[in-house]
């Protein structure tokens, strides 16, 4: 293969980042940056809290609980719970900086915390298991929803002393919301408002190209085994192979654009300087387990339980089938806003009226740009005007401030 002398030059400053010494000097300065080092290099004040679930999972969240500048006060704040999708990880709700709608909340006067999900980089840890072990890696959305988002809802009321929150869920983050919403119940009291975006719990009308035939044989033994794992950190083969081709000023850069279609082709809302910054950032870790869940509601065309196999379902469920998450037993008092894009090829239009339909209390948002897709929730130029403000606009005519 031979190598132009723009390509040799940059394949130098990799190799010099590589060992240590600065980005060049055209590539985003986030570039590579885990969300700690990110956090402190834009002076956001923030605190780690960690919280340790019934079944031994420690998860991390951030909390952003005051602006730059801002003098620090005990007078309470509406509180905020973001969590991210699949794979993915907090630092996706900040990188637009300013107009990422984690300061946006903040500055809006919001007590933001953003959960990093078991399994995630950010959360690996165990009381008696390591990411290594096979059994830390069972377990799939379901534990999620179950044991980390009571057990935070939880933490935030003992810290914060306010009784009640907030809920911004993208992705599997919103699906998570839903499935909570139907098996802890007693939580919903606690729920201002909830806020999914883009949350596949249907996907008969997806248009995805991505192929989900070589897992659709893989069984639970495999899973146990620890022979199907994502990946549980940052690559570093992804990482250095993002910088060498991905970065604003490379000649493969619409290449790395044209990888983002399969969420559904919206390139004009990708900003191409900070693509590089994603992408050496995300994915960032989580269960094959949740993967294989996710696939299994979706060709049962059903919100359903693990399907573990006909004769272990009656062992563990008490019945051949896995049993549902009843939307239709979610509490229609609490306010419940899906937000959706008409160009998501996870799933169709008709996917999200369909989850609208069957969840009590639940309206539909359609976001005004006929192009918005699945991951314009969080890598959009123009998701501040197209739905952050929207978000935060509804978030405030809900939100209360109240004692435990």
């Amino acid at each position: 293969m031979r190598f132009n002398v723009f390509e040799w030059l940059t394949l130098f400053h990799i190799l010099r980042f590589s060992h240590g010494f600065l980005l060049p000097s055209f590539m985003d300065s986030d570039t590579g940056k885990h969300l700690y080092e990110f956090l402190e290099s834009h002076d956001w004040v923030y605190e780690n809290h960690t919280v340790v679930t019934p079944d031994g999972y420690h998860i991390n969240a951030i909390r952003l609980p005051r602006a730059r500048g801002e003098i620090p006060s005990n007078k309470q704040k509406p509180c905020v719970l973001l969590v991210h999708g699949y794979a993915s990880q907090p630092q996706l709700f900040m990188v637009q900086l300013n107009d990422s709608i984690a300061m946006m909340l903040v500055e809006a006067g919001f007590d933001v915390w953003i959960m990093a999900s078991r399994g995630c980089v950010y959360s690996l840890k165990h009381e008696f298991l390591t990411s290594k072990d096979a059994k830390y890696w069972d377990f799939s959305f379901h534990e999620i929803a179950y044991y980390d988002i009571p057990a935070y809802m939880d933490h935030i009321r003992n810290v914060t002393g306010n009784e009640k929150l907030s809920f911004i869920g993208h992705s599997m983050g919103g699906l998570i919301f839903l499935a909570f919403a139907t098996i802890r119940p007693e939580y919903l009291k606690r729920i201002d408002s909830a806020h999914a975006w883009a949350p596949v719990v249907y996907k008969k009308y997806a248009r995805t190209t991505i192929d989900p035939k070589p897992w659709r044989e893989v069984r639970d033994e495999h899973i146990l085994k620890g022979k199907k794992n994502v990946a549980n950190e940052f690559s570093q083969l992804r990482m250095w192979l993002s910088i060498m081709f991905c970065h604003e000023k490379s000649p493969f850069l619409d290449k790395c654009v044209a990888l983002q279609d399969d969420f559904g082709p919206d390139r004009s809302q990708i900003d191409k300087s900070k693509l590089i910054v994603y992408m050496t950032n995300d994915p960032s870790g989580s269960s094959f387990k949740t993967y294989l869940h996710m696939l299994q509601s979706h060709q049962a065309e059903r919100f359903q339980f693990y399907d573990y196999d006909f004769f272990k379902n009656l062992i563990v469920y008490g019945q051949f089938k896995p049993p549902l998450y009843n939307l239709r037993s979610i509490s229609g008092e609490v306010p419940i806003i899906i937000s959706y894009g008409i160009n998501d090829y996870f799933a169709g239009p008709e996917d999200f009226e369909r989850l609208i339909a069957e969840t009590p209390g639940a309206v539909g948002h359609i976001v005004p740009w006929p192009f918005f897709n699945h991951i314009d929730f969080v890598y959009a130029k123009d998701a501040k005007k197209l739905l952050y403000n929207d978000c935060i606009r509804m978030l405030k005519m809900y939100a209360t401030v109240t004692e435990a």
